[in-house]
């Protein structure tokens, strides 16, 4: 145990972690198809790492090593750097970001001063210089962008006895850092050093061969962000020009009429780098909080590389969700017309516990009854900790109707190479998440500005697009009275919070709907023919493209639906459609379809989401109906109901008048 201690003195390290931001873009998640199919030369570089069960292949990317070292050993660490040819700059050096405490309860406060660097040399020859503590590799999951692999490792014990973990920690010289709270149970830290039986992914390896723990993975960092110049409008809105005939904006203006009044009870949560809790442009809830030091309110974290708006990142996403509209300043957000707030849930892209934070806020969002979480960012790896998150969220969010998580796919494709979607977006199953890719407004999914290339990841996975390129919207102000508050971005980052505002407002039209029946409206409703993108294949809610899922977000579409949806408008449904079953177990109601013709025949049909026992239309089916429908939904006890999708065709004669729809939502 004095072993353990004394590597506890100077191994926790840093994450240089950044948000999927679109100007910030975190790896992709290796494919195991794609690793199988490599070279023989390639596989020889091969490694691998397990999460939740599966195993997933990394490349191995030769001379490009991560460095551990103490802050105060830094300028001997540069001149010994030196006799190997190998210079590194004073901007290229990161400072430990890291909280928590040890096993001894010493507050990690005690350990910042180590810093981590990026060198061009082999392990061995790293790990053979005085004064550097551990060494790793870089990794590449589709042999482009690459990232280190960093000295902590996340196990998730089987009972709440750590005497295994102890011992393995001892046998293996690892250091024990201590336990993590949050929606995974018995999760906790380790760390290695040089000294340690090997780096951090050879130790997660081998203890999860061990058989003792439900999971062990270690801890990856991220790409460096990029961004791209900005210009001034807000043409996702509404676009006044058109390009090949078509209009790629969200038909903002269109969803004007449908738009829910105000509903202050559905709250998004921004889960990012924080929002600038005072600009005077943003709808804000009262509440927000910080994952990083489990305190309220939330703070916004920087990013202190080349990147000067990455620091405003959370701000951006926030503006375009919750801006005030018609105050005289600024910009209009899409869901602060219906009242609809952000509630900012702020994270640490640098720190190395970054898919711990996301599982603490996750908890926390569904705690304070987050309809929608926006996420904003990508992870390295697949993660066993995040993916308990999300899990947690789609469980137990909105009283079991599932919190709707929305995430971009990344912006590492350009228009010779196709790259999938980043993790989590690619998440599965699918349904449990929404991701959203990029299209600028010209309809293509990437962009030239000056000599950065920003592209949408599509492919498998990848629900819908909305517009990502050159996006007004709130930035961080340096002071109260700052007159420059707005900026323009650009990546899926931006997109993604549009299809969040949007997500929200059918919630404040159908409270009951589930996370599942959110998706199909989005999806279901999407712009589907966009000049240029070829159908690929007939899915679950209709037809789908390769490049940009089931289409482009349509507002109006959207919304109509969310409420009472007219196809053709020649017919609508009338009647109650939010029922409570008033603990007895059974809710109905009455829908008429109008306009009313005895010459007409009405056919009903409908399709139920969530749970309950029993659920009827009474007429349905083929039968030569009336414009009148019976519905009739049963609950069990503690069932939590859910949403029955109402259709109704009318004809005359063989002749087709119209269709609508309307969601009937029951609870207990």
């Amino acid at each position: 145990m004095k072993r353990i201690l004394y590597i506890l003195s100077f191994v926790l390290v840093l994450v240089s972690f950044v948000s999927c931001q679109d100007d910030v873009n975190i790896l992709l998640t290796s494919q195991e198809e794609q690793a199988q199919t490599r070279s023989q030369t390639e596989t020889e570089l091969l490694d691998y790492y397990w999460s939740g069960g599966k195993k997933y292949y990394l490349q191995r990317i030769e001379e490009e090593t991560f460095i551990l070292f103490s802050a105060k050993d830094r300028k001997a660490i540069l001149e010994r750097l030196q006799d190997y040819k190998v210079l590194i700059n004073e901007c290229d050096i990161n400072e430990l970001r890291y909280e928590g405490s040890d096993m001894t309860g010493r507050n990690s406060n005690d350990f910042q001063d180590f810093e981590w660097a990026k060198v061009e040399l082999d392990i061995k020859t790293a790990e053979s210089i005085e004064g550097i503590i551990y060494a790793a590799p870089y990794y590449s999951c589709d042999g482009s962008d690459t990232f280190p692999l960093t000295n902590f490792i996340y196990v998730f014990l089987k009972s709440d006895d750590i005497t295994n973990l102890s011992n393995q920690a001892e046998k293996y010289n690892l250091g024990l850092i201590g336990k993590l709270n949050g929606t995974s149970t018995g999760l906790y830290l380790i760390s290695c050093t040089k000294e340690s039986a090997g780096n951090a992914l050879k130790m997660a390896n081998t203890l999860y061969d061990t058989g003792l723990f439900d999971g062990v993975e270690p801890i990856f960092l991220s790409a460096k962000p990029q961004s791209d110049p900005l210009y001034n409008t807000q043409w996702y809105l509404k676009q006044n020009t058109s390009y090949y005939g078509y209009s790629y904006d969200i038909k903002y203006e269109n969803a004007l009429n449908v738009m829910p009044g105000s509903n202050n009870n559905i709250l998004v949560g921004v889960l990012d780098n924080g929002v600038d809790l005072s600009h005077p442009d943003l709808l804000l809830n009262s509440f927000s909080w910080d994952a990083v030091t489990s305190s309220s309110p939330s703070v916004k974290y920087t990013y202190t590389g080349d990147n000067a708006y990455i620091n405003s990142h959370g701000t951006n996403v926030a503006g375009i969700i919750s801006a005030i509209p018609n105050n005289n300043i600024g910009i209009a957000g899409i869901a602060s017309r219906s009242g609809i707030s952000v509630m900012s849930f702020s994270i640490d892209y640098t720190n190395v516990n970054f898919a711990y934070h996301v599982n603490l806020a996750v908890q926390k969002a569904v705690e304070k009854g987050v309809a929608v979480l926006n996420c904003s960012w990508s992870y390295p790896t697949v993660s066993q900790v995040i993916e308990g998150a999300i899990e947690y969220a789609v469980t137990n969010g909105r009283y079991g109707r599932g919190m709707v998580m929305v995430f971009c796919t990344g912006n590492y494709n350009d228009n010779n190479t196709n790259h999938p979607l980043l993790y989590p977006a690619n998440h599965s199953p699918a349904s449990d998440v929404i991701s959203v890719g990029g299209m600028n407004y010209t309809g293509y999914r990437y962009s030239v500005s000056g000599l950065v290339q920003i592209g949408s990841c599509y492919g498998s996975g990848l629900d819908l697009t909305a517009p990502g390129h050159n996006i007004q919207t709130t930035k961080n102000m340096a002071n109260p009275s700052d007159t420059n508050a707005y900026e323009m971005v650009t990546g899926t980052s931006f997109a993604t919070p549009q299809v969040s505002a949007i997500a929200a407002q059918i919630l404040a039209k159908s409270p009951y709907l589930s996370n599942k029946d959110v998706e199909y409206v989005l999806c279901k409703t999407a712009n589907q023919s966009i000049p240029g993108f070829t159908s690929t294949s007939i899915k679950q809610y209709g037809i789908w493209s390769n490049e940009v899922g089931y289409g482009l977000l349509n507002a109006y579409a959207a919304l109509s639906m969310a409420g009472n949806t007219n196809s053709n408008g020649s017919l609508n449904i009338t009647g109650t459609t939010t029922l409570s079953a008033n603990g007895n177990g059974f809710a109905s109601t009455t829908l008429t379809a109008v306009p009313t013709d005895q010459n007409y025949t009405y056919i009903w049909s409908g399709i139920f989401y969530g749970y309950c026992d029993s659920w009827y239309i009474w007429p349905s089916g083929g039968y030569s109906t009336g414009p009148n429908a019976d519905v009739n939904i049963y609950l069990s006890p503690g069932q939590i109901g859910g949403t029955l999708l109402v259709t109704c065709r009318a004809y005359n004669g063989t002749t087709f008048i119209g269709q609508a729809t309307a969601y009937v939502t029951v609870s207990p």
